[in-house]
């Protein structure tokens, strides 16, 4: 993959040495990981000497040092940072689930497969990946307010499992004739489908005891034959039942023990049970990646593209490790070194020689199961200037051989559409071009949360104090005990007796107004909703975080979409009951896929003035430019989003179902049974009614031809009528026969039905003309 200089230059082996290093410096650059280090205990309110209850104690205290002011005194934990992030965590996965998916064509030619696309897509968010996206959703805005920064990992995630089928004998003597079908000749002369003279003497061997596989069986002193055969089997009958997606390299070959016992119990009892493979998991994965944990940047990236290389931390447990050897494919001499360093993990320490003050190093916890394996995408190209992906699996604790063999588990060209990571960046504030001068809600809030913190500690101290204040004793009192308490005595000599000291009282009320004040400029920093702050300014500061965290996640849903173009387009024809479209190397990215969300929409003020106003605009709308199934659509997802998805079609469906009604209605009347006609006075959809009935009508000649020719310019309208009749004309002329007689009963129906449809759709008008008072369409 790599030669020794550069990491950029394709060559056939990864140079694992040069990766190690890159990966460990990449950790090491900039100060974001210090950064990260103080978000996360700013968030979490932790730091030195800290006690469970809330106090401050002097046997905690670092050197020696005493508790100030004094022993015992408040040590509360504020999670003003912590409030911050749960706020707007809250907010951008309620706009994740609530928000409306569009996918638009690049092109007209993509315009019939944004279809397949908007199903496939919004069954992935709502059906199979649900649960996986429900904690995704949560930990990406978590990290997004924390560490300001996270990625988006999409991958195809494949597996095969095994379960046990019982097999019978009579069922291998099936399989033995269906072999011996293929290597024996065809009835004439035809050479056989197999032919066994290519595979090896050991192979042959086998193959000519399949023929006697039944007596291999029934002999005890054969048994060891027998197992080879039953191997051999095994293979054929899975090949023969291949399950749906399984292919050949699934197949693994069957243990020598389970054959013994398979031969044991075929020899007994005459049937057997054998693992079968079959696809347990064929989907895409979306799996968040949080930063210098999940995934390691260089400290001068700009975006996820613009870096030569990714890389992606993971931990397997020994026995996963092992199953990868078998899955797929991965160096067994490298698996069991990097078993060896279990325990050991790549950490980055502050204070070390770095400039940056923050160095490699690596720990051991001998009671940890966990391996460290890193997956490391690298962007390529090779001497004919096409550029690649590529992906390898190494550990930093494992050097491999030295001659430099079995140093990496797996490598090879990342099979995904595009050349570029399958990775997607957002972060929360764009300030400059660098990702790690994101900041997070904790950087941010760390002094203000420390202010908070101070107040609050002194408003429990000066509580404390007030209580129970310092007493003063006469010194000749000493070692006189006395009792604090109410109502209780004690027996002192006038003039001597303990006094308390006077304390301040005065702090309590300006440390409540100095919380306030926090408060209210926490709020209108983060635009966070509450009473102090303009709707308006809310919505606009919280507009950008979400939008950029909806477009994320529609660019990973969208990515998912284009894997399962490729692996697995049989799903999307099953989920949405039409074929996708090839998806190759070079041709991609024919949609626009965006979530749309109204952050204001969360705020029911906000939400009610929009649409009262909208609903006034409409008295307005003289010439139908607003439309009108969208409206209500909005009004009802305002409402309730569940019940939305749930109660209302998409416009197209509806559509389509109102047409479709409007058809069977006059196809019914045509056939002779009277129209089932209800009050269209009161039916919003009385005027589309009436348009889908005419043209129904003009474009069915036997229908055209079953009207009174008088009422065809009363039903279609002037217009319409006349282009029909001289398209009736012509047919005539051209078939030379005569008008067909009209139906009476068809006439009679037809006539009722328009004039019913006409009725509700003048009455929607004559309600629009009462509103505004002027006509629709006046002074056109």
């Amino acid at each position: 993959m790599h030669d020794e200089d550069s990491i950029a230059i394709a060559t056939e082996k990864p140079n694992i040495k040069l990766l190690t290093t890159e990966f460990q410096r990449a950790g090491a650059s900039g100060d974001f990981f210090a950064r990260l280090y103080d978000a996360e205990a700013t968030r979490l309110a932790r730091w030195d000497g800290q006690t469970s209850d809330g106090k401050k104690h002097d046997e905690e205290m670092e050197d020696g040092e005493e508790a100030f002011p004094w022993d015992g005194a408040s040590d509360v934990r504020c999670f003003q940072s912590d409030s911050v992030c749960n706020e707007n965590a809250a907010v951008q996965t309620t706009a994740f689930w609530r928000a409306e998916l569009r996918v638009s064509p690049v092109g007209p030619e993509d315009s019939t497969d944004s279809t397949v696309a908007t199903t496939f897509i919004d069954w992935l968010r709502y059906a199979r990946l649900a649960s996986e996206l429900c904690d995704e959703t949560e930990l990406s805005a978590q990290c997004q307010q924390e560490a300001g920064w996270f990625m988006l990992h999409t991958t195809w995630e494949r597996e095969v499992s095994k379960k046990l089928r019982a097999i019978s004998m009579p069922e291998l003597h099936k399989v033995a004739e269906k072999f011996r079908e293929q290597i024996s000749p065809g009835p004439n002369g035809e050479p056989p489908a197999m032919d066994i003279n290519s595979a090896t003497p050991e192979q042959q061997q086998v193959m000519q005891a399949l023929l006697i596989y039944p007596s291999l069986i029934a002999n005890p002193e054969t048994e060891d034959q027998a197992i080879a055969v039953t191997q051999y089997m095994h293979r054929l009958y899975v090949e023969q039942q291949m399950p749906k997606g399984i292919e050949s390299d699934d197949i693994s070959e069957l243990s020598v023990k389970r054959a013994r016992a398979a031969v044991r119990e075929l020899r007994e009892e005459g049937e057997t049970k054998l693992p079968f493979p079959y696809l347990c998991k064929n989907q895409p994965c979306i799996k968040t990646l949080r930063p210098w944990a999940d995934v390691v940047i260089p400290g001068y990236a700009a975006d996820v593209d613009s870096t030569p290389y990714v890389f992606l931390p993971m931990y397997f447990t020994e026995a996963d490790l092992k199953a990868k050897v078998i899955s797929e494919g991965w160096d067994s001499v490298w698996v069991e070194g990097a078993v060896k360093t279990k325990g050991q993990k790549s950490h980055w320490l502050r204070g070390g020689n770095n400039v940056n003050g923050v160095s490699y190093t690596t720990t051991i916890d001998e009671d940890e199961d966990q391996i460290e394996v890193i997956c490391a995408y690298v962007k390529q190209i090779d001497d004919d200037g096409v550029t690649s992906v590529n992906y390898v699996y190494f550990s930093p604790n494992y050097k491999g051989e030295t001659d430099g063999e079995h140093d990496y588990g797996k490598g090879g060209l990342l099979d995904y559409p595009n050349a570029r990571f399958p990775l997607r960046l957002c972060r929360r504030e764009v300030r400059d071009r660098p990702i790690i001068t994101t900041r997070g809600v904790p950087e941010i809030l760390s002094t203000s949360q420390r202010e908070e913190k101070v107040q609050r500690d002194s408003i429990v101290d000066l509580t404390s104090i007030t209580t129970l204040p310092p007493v003063n004793v006469p010194k000749g009192a000493l070692g006189q005990k006395f009792i604090f308490a109410p109502g209780v005595q004690n027996m002192t000599t006038p003039g001597r007796a303990p006094e308390f000291m006077q304390t301040p009282t005065q702090g309590v009320i300006p440390a409540e107004k100095y919380l306030m004040l926090l408060d209210q400029k926490k709020d209108r920093y983060f635009g966070l909703f509450s009473e102090t702050n303009p709707p308006a300014l809310s919505q606009l500061l919280m507009e950008g975080p979400v939008r950029r965290y909806l477009t994320t996640w529609a660019l990973a849903l969208y990515d998912a979409y284009q894997l399962a173009c490729k692996f697995a387009p049989d799903l999307i024809e099953r989920v949405t009951q039409e074929r996708p479209p090839a998806i190759d190397d070079i041709h991609t990215g024919e949609h626009d896929l965006t979530l749309h969300f109204d952050v204001g929409m969360l705020n029911p003020d906000i939400a009610a003035q929009k649409m009262d106003a909208y609903s006034k605009l409409l008295t307005e709308d003289f010439g139908g430019i607003i439309d009108r199934n969208a409206y209500v659509r909005i009004k009802a997802r305002l409402i309730d989003h569940r019940l939305y998805r749930e109660l209302v079609m998409s416009q197209a469906p509806a559509s389509e179902q109102m047409q479709t009604d409007v058809r069977n209605e006059l196809t019914s009347m045509f056939a002779g049974n009277p129209p089932m006609i209800k009050d269209a006075s009161n039916d919003p959809t009385a005027p589309a009614r009436l348009q889908y009935a005419q043209q129904t009508i003009a474009s069915n000649p036997k229908m055209l031809q079953a009207l009174d020719p008088q009422l065809i310019p009363e039903i279609l309208g002037p217009q319409m009528a006349m282009q029909v009749q001289m398209q009736m004309q012509m047919q005539q002329q051209q078939t030379m026969t005569g008008t067909n007689q009209p139906d009476p009963l068809f006439t009679s129906y037809v006539e009722a039905y328009f004039q019913n449809l006409q009725q509700g759709a003048d009455q929607q008008q004559n309600k629009m003309t009462g509103r505004t008072g002027v006509a629709q369409g006046a002074g056109q």
